[in-house]
C-alpha cells in the first residue's frame, strides 16, 4: 500500500479524467453546451460556480482535501531528506 492513496487512485482514473474534460471542453467549443446548475426550487439554470476539477473529482471519488493533504506530506518529506545532515561536529 503507498503512503499516499488519493494520488495513487487518481493516477489510475487519470484517463477517464482527461476524457471527461476533453468532452466537456469539446461540448463548449463545438456545441456552444456549457454546464449550468439548477436556481434552487426553479427550473431556471445558472451557470455553474463550481469547477470542472472539482465536479470531476467528486464523480471519480477523489478527495481533494485529502488529496492536498499528501501533496503537503510529501513536501515535509522531500524537504527532511533534503536537509544537511549533521556530522556530528
Amino acid at each position: 500500500m503507498s503512503n499516499y492513496p488519493v494520488h495513487e487512485k487518481l493516477k489510475e482514473v487519470q484517463p477517464i479524467s482527461q476524457a471527461i474534460h476533453e468532452f466537456i471542453f469539446w461540448l463548449d467549443e463545438t456545441k456552444q453546451i456549457e454546464l449550468a446548475a439548477r436556481e434552487f426550487g426553479r427550473t431556471r439554470l445558472l451557470p455553474t460556480t463550481e469547477k470542472l476539477t472539482d465536479l470531476v473529482a467528486q464523480y471519480l471519488g477523489i478527495d481533494r482535501r485529502k488529496l492536498e493533504d499528501e501533496k503537503v506530506q510529501m513536501l515535509e518529506e522531500m524537504r527532511k531528506a533534503n536537509e544537511p545532515k549533521n556530522s556530528g561536529d
